[in-house]
């Protein structure tokens, strides 16, 4: 229910719900915009970090104002959380701890060596150079990956509820999290070209044109634990012609009647009432409510 627009002047416009992510009209010196719950958070050209909207979501930095000053290079959200990756390989995360806002226990194997992050809608997991995992957040929704071995990780994928993983040099795709929405599923990939997933469940689709689905029924997937495949044709294509794949997926909290316009992220609670005009900063202080 918020907008955020980038100009060409690295200038980006927010307007909108004010609560949803529209509490500052203009940020300066923009270098990426990224949208989570009710919340954007704004990479700045000098490498710091700040954001609008739900001060617990994320768009509160001032506990870690410190630490996201300088050297982020990139950033995920998860709908409570942010994790920051800086350019020494190391991740900051803040937001509600129980989405990811807190590395807890596997700080110390976050302080470097992390080469891209992940998320569910309530847990994070970073790949590292090595090509093991460390995850956190919400343990039912991926926090939580005790359940596989992971090693030799080359590339994540996720969905809301879970993540799969590419493993190498052994070519096996491995997946935790909701075992309904495509969690405890291990399978050969040997021949793979790409992985796409709705909302709670995975494809994942060969070089031959074969596709494999699992998780959610209801959602593309299969019944739980299981998977089901779809055979390519037996025309032969032209191998300049690389197979593909689409899924479609409704934003992951759905509205009790249709929106005109799809909106960033819709909050647990919204506030009875909606400031009648924008501030010019942001609190320096988290409300107390």
């Amino acid at each position: 229910q918020a907008f955020a627009a980038r100009r060409g002047d690295n200038s980006a416009v927010l307007w909108g719900a004010y609560y949803y992510g529209a509490s500052q009209g203009i940020v300066y010196d923009v270098e990426q915009v990224l949208e989570g719950f009710a919340v954007f958070i704004f990479k700045l050209t000098d490498g710091s970090i700040m954001g609008t909207g739900c001060s617990g979501c994320g768009a509160y930095t001032k506990s870690v104002a410190q630490d996201i000053a300088t050297g982020v290079t990139n950033i995920t959200t998860t709908r409570g959380a942010v994790a920051a990756l800086k350019s020494d390989g190391s991740v900051v995360a803040w937001g509600w701890n129980s989405q990811g806002g807190s590395t807890g226990s596997v700080s110390s194997q976050l302080s470097s060596g992390v080469e891209e992050v992940y998320a569910t809608l309530k847990a994070f997991a970073a790949r590292k150079s090595d090509g093991t995992v460390v995850t956190w957040g919400n343990s039912e929704l991926g926090g939580d990956s005790s359940s596989v071995t992971l090693s030799g990780v080359t590339e994540i994928w996720a969905n809301d509820n879970a993540f799969v993983a590419l493993q190498s040099p052994n070519n096996t795709l491995v997946s935790w999290g909701k075992s309904d929405s495509g969690g405890g599923i291990t399978m050969p990939a040997t021949n793979l070209h790409d992985v796409i997933s709705t909302r709670r469940a995975f494809a994942s689709l060969n070089n031959d044109g074969s596709v494999v689905a699992w998780g959610a029924a209801d959602e593309g997937g299969a019944s739980q634990g299981s998977t089901f495949t779809i055979e390519p044709t037996a025309t032969t294509h032209s191998p300049s012609v690389a197979p593909s794949i689409a899924a479609t997926m409704y934003p992951s909290a759905e509205p009790s009647s249709e929106p005109s316009a799809f909106p960033t992220a819709y909050p647990s609670a919204e506030p009875s009432s909606e400031p009648s005009a924008f501030p010019t900063a942001y609190p320096s202080a988290e409300p107390s409510s």
